[in-house]
């Protein structure tokens, strides 16, 4: 999904706003550019299983670019004074999905590229927040 809100020429200003919200999913994301052996299985009998989240899945991103047109300082000196601007843009995004590399064979497979698992609590150890 993308969405735009423009201002055009609302007194000597220009601005736009874009927002794209997506999602990406595939079985193989590309391991040349993103993570190291992403396209590489867990177990290449179950291809199905393969489903996620692509590796380069960024769900939000939003740019926004500005201009205001500085009004003539001195009266009578256009050559000097007149035509300038002041512009800028500004852009950020979501991160990208963690993945984490195992080079073992837990999982019997064979093909030595599992998937971690979690294992008992996350949180074990911490501390609540306590509420006042």
């Amino acid at each position: 999904m993308q969405t735009s809100l423009t201002l055009r020429n609302k007194k000597v200003v220009s601005s736009i706003l874009n927002w794209t919200r997506g999602h990406s999913i595939d079985n193989a994301s590309d391991g040349q550019d993103y993570v190291a052996n992403a396209t590489q299985p867990e177990n290449s009998f179950r291809p199905d299983l393969e489903r996620a989240n692509s590796n380069f899945d960024i769900r939000n991103r939003i740019s926004w670019t500005f201009s205001y047109e500085i009004p003539q300082w001195i009266a009578g000196m256009n050559s000097l004074t007149a035509g300038w601007q002041l512009s800028g843009a500004l852009s950020g995004q979501s991160g990208a999905p963690f993945h984490v590399n195992v080079f073992d064979d837990y999982n019997g497979t064979r093909e030595y590229f599992p998937r971690p698992d979690l294992l008992g609590d996350p949180y074990a150890g911490t501390q609540a927040p306590t509420g006042t």
